[in-house]
This record gives C-alpha cells, structure tokens and sequence, in this order.
C-alpha cells in the first residue's frame, strides 16, 4: 500500500511529532505511513467514512501502521470507527471527525497526536486512548483565554478517557460538569501548573459535580490546578465527590464558599496545596476515613479543614494534619466534630479572628496538636485550642499568644496538656471545666495578667505539676468546690521569663 507521498509524508509526520511536547508516539517508517485520502477515505463532511475506515484499518493493523488524516471533516455515521492497537492516528492541523449521534470514534490502544484544536464534532461518542499520554479539552472544542464556557468540551474529554491535560492559560465552567458516565468512574486531572492553569468557574454552581443525585467516584485526582470562583464571591464549589479515593497536590483555591467537599471517602491526599479568600478549602462530611493533609496553606479564608457530621450521622477515622498553615482566618482555622483518630502537628494556625477558637474539636476520640504555633489578633474573642467532650487526647509543645483562653477543655477527659508555651491571653492561658484525668505539665504560662490555670464546674483528678507561672492575678483558681482529687506539685510561680 505505498504511495507516492509516502516520503513527504514521512518529513511532515516527522515535524508534527517534534510539534506536541508530551506526545511520545512510536517512530514509524516509510512503509508504515497512509494517507487516508488515498485509499477512498473522504473528507467532505457529508460523505459516511465508517465503512472504507474499517476496512483500511483492518487491513493496516494486520502489520502495523500509521493513519494520516489531512485538513477536512470525516463524517462517521453508519458504524463506530475503532482504532485498534497496531494503528497509530494523526490528525494534521484542520482535520476532525464529525460524529452522527448513533455512532462513535474508538482508540483501543495505538498512538494519537493531534494538534490542541477541536477535531471531534457532532453528538456521537468518542473513547478509548488508553496509551495516550494526554488528552486534551481542546480536541472536543475548548478555547483557552477566549472567556467563553469550556463545560461542555471538558465534559466530553473526561467521558473519552477520564483522563485530561489542561494547558496553560484560563478555562472556564459556566455550568457544573457532571462526572456521570467517566470510564471505571477515574478522573484525572493535570495542568500545567496551579501559576499557569487557571479553572474560572461560574457563581453558584459546582465545578466538578460528583455528588449531586447519586453520583459516586472511584477516584478522583487533581494536580497543577488553580481553581477559582468568578469576582470571588464565595457561592460555588470547586469539586464535589460522593465515596471517593482523591487527591490533590499542588493546586490553589480561591474565592469559593467550598473548594473540595466529600463523603464517605477514604484514603484522600492533599499535599502542597494553597488557597486564598475561600470560606472553607477542604470539607469532610461522614464515614471518611483515612485523610491526609501535607504543606496545605490558606490565607484570609475561613476554615482550612472542616470535618462535620451529616444529617445521617456516622463517625469518620483516621486525619492526619501536618505542616499546614493557615493565616488571619475569619473563622476557625480548623474544625472537627464527631471524628476519631486525629492528629495536629507542625502547622502555624497565625491571626485569626472569628470562631471559637483557632482549632476546634468536639465529641470525638484519640486526638492530638502536637508543635505547633498559634496565634489569634489580638483583642478577640478566640481560643487557641478548644476541646469539647474529647477523650484520649493530648496537647504538646505548641506556642500558643494573644487567644482569651489558650487552652480550654471541657466534659472530656483523659487528657495530657505538656510543655506548651503560652503568652498573651486576654481571660486565661488554660481552663478545664467539668474533665476528669486531666494532666498538666511543665507548661511555660507567662500571661501576667490573664489567669494560669482555671478549674471551672466538676473537675475531677487533675494533676498539676512542673509548670511555670508568671505574676498573674491568680496562677492556679478553682472557682467551683467540686474537685474531686487535685494534685498540685512543684510548680514554680512568679517566675520572670525574661
């Protein structure tokens, strides 16, 4: 089947693979190269190509090969068009399929270049690539940075594979993309950067809706993206997830009310992510398990991580929070209800000013904030650390200034809170009220003015011991006679930490 053009199209194959960075399909020879045009194949738009498709197709897989398909519209009605494994498809700038709604463009497993501009058309369906290494929204009618919606073209892209490559530049989601009908229920999604690709989506609506009327996904991992909600005004969701296993590394979020939200999910990762202006970044709703929250950042947002129960109920298990920041949040920097197994550490929680305290835990087992610094501006009514029937926890080596109480604990128990520094409280550095087993020790409390220690209602068995109070009005208070079992033990009061 060699023709006449076979060498020229050898070069122009050539360029056309050195063209698409991240395309790595096989080198091919002279003798593995067809030009569809050729061998009866038309590119009129009105002409049904499936039948003399198949048939060239079948012919080339027998030895291998690669399809040309020059600038025209190929018009596939009658049958599917599958591209099996031994054939090889480029697609030359201009050309692309148009698709009867009845019928379908299939690659099963051969190499796939195309230029980024739109060759699939029409209301058929498009599938397959499993070896191509990108998959692009511009093939289904994307324009990058033209301001126009993209929802429907990366629809179409995440139906073909579930797995998308975004370029550099602005996209944008006028209306929610709905994650029904995504092969083995996997999405992947990869930009160029979260500083190079820009997600733009519309007010009150969700960006990627995998939640909404039933809707699950397997797995659902997004990197190198920049999702933000349109003039900021905090009414949308980036991504929305029924049972998932997601992640999602080195994206940014900024200005919606939610940036991921989920239930039921296990095994989640965030890592190097950031967010800016959103009224919560992450959000956990029941029966998560198993959730993982590495070098997060937020700045003038609400919540960083909130992990609630739902109207069902059911109890999650297993976060893990470290080496996170959040800075001058506007409500709690983290807050957590109804979970077990849940751990702080490392983080800087830095000028918050609304909540009821910087982190916030109520009505769960098995917790810990361990070495890290906390901070509220000054003059609010905001806690450092508050726990609220919690059982089983500890409260270590953290700097916690300028809180009205830096540590409060109530209706729990079996609780240690060991060498934290604390500074700058308005009311008291730490309050326990109603908790039994309550250990706290070799804690530094240089608050002058605020209160040290306060045992408030029915505490019972607490331990004091190694702690080092500065001139405060009273170091160690009890302003309700029912203790039961106070342990008090060199301690050093007076002490000038200067």
């Amino acid at each position: 089947m060699r023709t006449r053009k076979i060498i020229a199209l050898c070069v122009a194959f050539a360029l056309l693979v050195a063209c698409f960075a991240g395309c790595t399909p096989k080198v091919v020879t002279a003798e593995e190269v067809y030009n569809v045009l050729e061998h009866g194949v038309k590119a009129d738009g009105k002409t049904d190509v499936s039948g003399v498709l198949y048939d060239l197709i079948e012919e080339v897989a027998r030895t291998g090969g690669t399809l040309v398909f020059p600038k025209g519209t190929y018009y596939v009605k009658n049958d599917a068009v599958t591209f099996s494994a031994k054939v090889g498809v480029v697609m030359l700038e201009g050309a692309k399929f148009k698709i009867h709604e009845d019928s379908a463009v299939k690659v099963q497993g051969g190499s796939f270049v195309a230029p980024k501009e739109q060759i699939f058309t029409g209301e058929g369906t498009v599938g397959g690539f499993i070896n191509v290494p990108n998959v692009y929204p511009e093939w289904f009618g994307a324009v990058v940075n033209d301001g126009k919606d993209d929802s429907e073209a990366i629809a179409a892209a995440l139906r073909a594979n579930g797995k998308v490559t975004f370029s550099e530049g602005e996209y944008n989601i006028e209306k929610s993309v709905d994650l029904s009908h995504i092969p083995n229920s996997i999405v992947d999604i990869f930009g160029a950067g979260a500083d190079k690709t820009k997600i733009t989506i519309a007010n009150n609506i969700i960006g990627f809706d995998g939640h909404s009327d039933g809707k699950t996904i397997s797995i659902f991992n997004a990197h190198g993206i920049s999702f933000c909600e349109k003039d900021n005004l905090k009414t949308s969701t980036a991504i929305k997830l029924g049972r998932p296993w997601m992640s999602a590394r080195n994206c940014h979020f900024e200005g919606l009310k939610i940036g991921t939200w989920f239930d039921y999910a296990g095994f989640c990762q965030f890592e190097d992510n950031t967010a800016k202006a959103c009224e919560v970044v992450y959000e956990i709703s029941e029966y998560s398990m198993f959730l993982y929250f590495n070098r997060c950042e937020a700045i003038e947002s609400g919540t960083l991580i909130k992990a609630v129960v739902g109207p069902s109920g059911g109890v999650s298990n297993g976060i893990l929070i470290q080496n996170c920041k959040s800075t001058d949040a506007y409500a709690e920097d983290i807050y957590i209800t109804e979970n077990q197994a849940v751990w702080i550490a490392n983080c800087e929680f830095i000028g918050g000013s609304g909540g009821l305290a910087s982190i916030y835990f109520k009505s769960h087992i098995d917790s810990g904030v361990e070495n890290c610094i906390i901070s509220s501006k000054k003059g609010t009514d905001r806690a450092g650390i508050s726990f609220d029937t919690v059982h089983y926890s500890s409260i270590e080596n953290n700097v916690i200034s300028d809180c009205s109480e830096a540590i409060t604990a109530k209706n729990g128990g079996a609780l240690t809170i060991t060498e934290n520094t604390v500074s700058g409280s308005s009311k008291n550095d730490i309050v326990v009220r109603s908790q039994y087993n309550t250990f706290i020790a070799r804690n530094q409390l240089k608050s002058s003015v605020a209160n040290g220690i306060i045992g408030e209602k029915n505490n019972r068995k607490i331990t004091v011991v190694e702690n080092m109070f500065a001139s405060a009005e009273y170091d160690i208070a009890s302003k309700f006679p029912a203790i039961n079992g106070i342990i008090t033990k060199d301690n050093v009061f007076n002490y000038n930490f200067d």
